[in-house]
């Protein structure tokens, strides 16, 4: 699996294990403590009090960069970071101690259960692999000499030194290792299909709490029967416009280029192009979808879509006001689709300002339940007997060849399959308001 069930499930668990290293560091200092003082076994304690001193200094470290994230990706990268020196450290407390012989070997599968519900299954994998190799190199410089070997006083001198014990303990770990991350990783995969089955769910109620006027029903019944429609138009009127596409292709190679028919057919040509472009937008309002979803930052959506049209609006003479959160604001989402319908809703504002204006863009919070974008311009606005008719499909008030009217029209579609709502408020003459709220979701 490719994402997880929810970020704050990732940074809480990042959280813990950094409270966990608090006790960890503390249970090393202790230990061997209690090791050199009153059991008198020999284990280097320089080199342990070092590494519970390393343990202490880089979860400060961590602890401080996760309170400064602002990036989904961050709490990503911490864990993982956290989770190799975590490996590495346990080998290094391992070679002071007694290497293979000390009983504590077997932490390295609480570290592997931990990458497991933490990580994606490719990490947990990699990470599992990499402290096996830790380990294996470990064990094999101190059987050849490479490195000193600190002998336990609890280990029999002939088992320390026998290959045959080395091998079986070696042998005994790596399986364990292997079985436990494949066992964590099946069951925290079945949990996160839940949770995200559960986050729908979530999603589809918080949907039926947005208000909505009657109206506003009975068009989303009106463009799901258009929708039905349209995709049994599209799929009829696709395959001949594919043939025809063909044929021109075909007699436009067997030309030559001074031909007189040449021009006529270059201008089919690019007609036909146009329909199959409005045929798939077609099929985009009948299909919408739900699918390539994901939590990411609507803040960074918003800040990428201005991006798009940000040159286009200042070449019209139009200034951009936005007004965007530092902080991230999880969603969860298709991007490209979000974006989309961003784009779409701010060239519409951007034609309805001919002589110059302001578009302001905004994105809010509410009750921590939703997430809102809002778009006004101070264009010539929409006349109220019309703003019934704007979601529909080739409803347009742009002139002929300027617009197919179907913008506004798959804008709602994807908004409705993300379990939101659409909405214009317009005054003509001053300027008009969309405002676009989604669920957050988990």
């Amino acid at each position: 699996m490719k994402t997880f069930g929810d970020i704050r499930e990732l940074r809480e668990g990042t959280a813990w294990l950094l409270r966990l290293r608090l006790v960890a560091a503390a249970g090393v200092v202790v230990t061997t403590y209690v090791t050199e003082r009153h059991l008198r076994l020999t284990v280097y304690t320089t080199g342990l009090y070092a590494v519970a001193l390393f343990l202490l200094c880089y979860n400060v470290l961590f602890a401080f960069w996760l309170s400064r994230s602002k990036t989904i990706w961050t709490p990503r990268v911490i864990a993982n970071a956290q989770i190799f020196l975590d490996f590495l450290s346990l080998t290094v407390l391992l070679h002071f101690s007694g290497g293979i012989g000390n009983p504590f070997i077997f932490f390295y599968v609480f570290h592997t259960i931990v990458s497991a519900i933490l990580l994606t299954r490719w990490e947990a994998s990699i990470q599992t692999l990499v402290a096996i190799a830790m380990f294996t190199t470990m064990v094999g410089l101190e059987r050849v000499g490479a490195i000193r070997h600190w002998h336990l006083d609890i280990i029999p001198a002939e088992y320390d030194e026998s290959l045959l014990f080395i091998f079986s303990y070696w042998f005994v770990l790596i399986c364990t290792l292997l079985l436990a991350l494949y066992m964590t990783i099946a069951i925290s995969e079945h949990s996160r299909r839940k949770n995200l089955e559960i986050s729908v769910i979530r999603e589809q109620l918080t949907r039926r709490e947005l208000p909505r006027s009657e109206e506003e029903i009975l068009r989303e019944e009106k463009l799901a029967s258009l929708g039905r429609m349209a995709a049994g138009i599209a799929h009829e009127i696709n395959n001949p416009l594919a043939i025809v596409l063909t044929h021109v292709d075909m007699a436009i190679e067997g030309l030559e280029p001074s031909h007189p028919i040449r021009p006529s057919l270059e201008i089919v040509k690019e007609e036909v192009i146009r329909c199959g472009d409005i045929i798939g937008k077609l099929m985009t309002f009948a299909r919408g979808g739900g699918e390539g979803r994901k939590l990411c930052d609507a803040a960074q959506v918003l800040r990428d879509s201005i991006a798009l049209i940000q040159n286009y609006a200042a070449l019209k003479r139009i200034r951009v006001d936005s007004h965007i959160p530092t902080e991230a604001v999880f969603c969860r989402l298709n991007q490209n689709q979000i974006k989309q319908v961003l784009v779409n809703v701010m060239m519409n504002g951007i034609a309805a300002m001919p002589g110059g204006g302001v578009l302001s863009l905004e994105l809010l919070t509410r009750e921590d339940q939703f997430v809102e974008f809002v778009i006004s311009d101070t264009g010539c606005g929409i006349p109220r007997s019309l703003l019934s008719k704007i979601f529909d499909p080739f409803f347009t008030t742009k002139k002929m060849g300027e617009g197919t009217g179907l913008g506004l029209a798959i804008s709602h579609r994807l908004v409705e399959d993300h379990n939101g709502v659409i909405n214009i408020d317009s005054i003509e003459g001053k300027g008009t308001t969309v405002t676009i709220r989604l669920p957050k979701g988990q």
